[in-house]
């Protein structure tokens, strides 16, 4: 055998080496992605499972308030004055979860049991993850100097999918603004102003110092409940203290 066929079979079997040394680092790149696929998997099967437990036992878990929430004179109203069930509903303008039960308690609202209950509207905006949160509480609060915060809170609610994620959500409400009749000038400087901005952080904070840990947080006639699965559901548990409340 020649020099030369001895350097070829060198360069051969120093090429299959580094073929089968690729190869090794191949398959164990795959079998860490394959651990890490599997505890994936298994948290979100982990955390499926716990979503459907809490549903089967009554929905979210509960909390433990440090107070009961009492409606006073800064709060926003709805409904029937001498109403004998008040629905009291901790909520977030940019949290989906408010959006859909918007519809849910407009409905309850429109329909006959409006005239025997009262809606409460108090802030609870997660300001730490909705970065339009704030802006939004500025704009109702805005709306309502001008007596229209309802007209602006179900322009928000309605509109949730366009300014959420917006970085004209600004200019966006505004223009709700305006198509609600407001002074825009005035709105604009309550807009802006460092008293909207403070009203969204207190709120945060009061509602955290109550316990509450999620947006909407529901109370019926001072209780907390687990937040109903349906309209139909919402409505029973309003008809049951209608009926416990004659």
């Amino acid at each position: 055998m020649t020099e030369e066929n001895i350097a070829d079979i060198s360069v051969k079997t120093k090429k299959e080496e580094k073929r089968e040394t690729d190869r090794a680092k191949a398959q164990r790149r795959m079998l860490r992605q394959a651990i890490l696929w599997g505890i994936t998997v298994l948290i979100i099967i982990g955390a499926a499972a716990g979503v459907v437990w809490a549903v089967k036992n009554g929905g979210t878990p509960s909390v433990t308030l440090g107070s009961i929430p009492e409606v006073t004179a800064s709060d926003w109203v709805r409904g029937s004055e001498s109403g004998v069930v008040t629905i009291v509903e901790y909520s977030d303008f940019q949290c989906p979860a408010c959006a859909a039960y918007y519809e849910v308690v407009k409905k309850i609202m429109d329909e006959e049991l409006g005239d025997k209950v009262q809606f409460v509207y108090p802030h609870f905006p997660l300001i730490e993850t909705h970065l339009q949160a704030s802006l939004a509480v500025s704009a109702s609060e805005a709306a309502g100097s001008q007596g229209k915060f309802w007209e602006m809170h179900d322009k928000l609610f309605e509109n949730q999918n366009a300014w959420a994620n917006n970085k004209n959500a600004r200019e966006m409400f505004i223009g709700y603004a305006k198509e609600i009749g407001l002074n825009v000038e005035e709105f604009t400087k309550s807009l802006d102003s460092k008293e909207g901005k403070e009203k969204a952080v207190n709120a945060y904070k009061a509602s955290v110092k109550m316990g509450l840990n999620s947006t909407p947080s529901f109370f019926i006639n001072g209780k907390k409940i687990q937040n109903p699965q349906s309209y139909e559901d919402f409505r029973n548990i309003i008809n049951q203290s209608i009926s416990n409340n004659p």
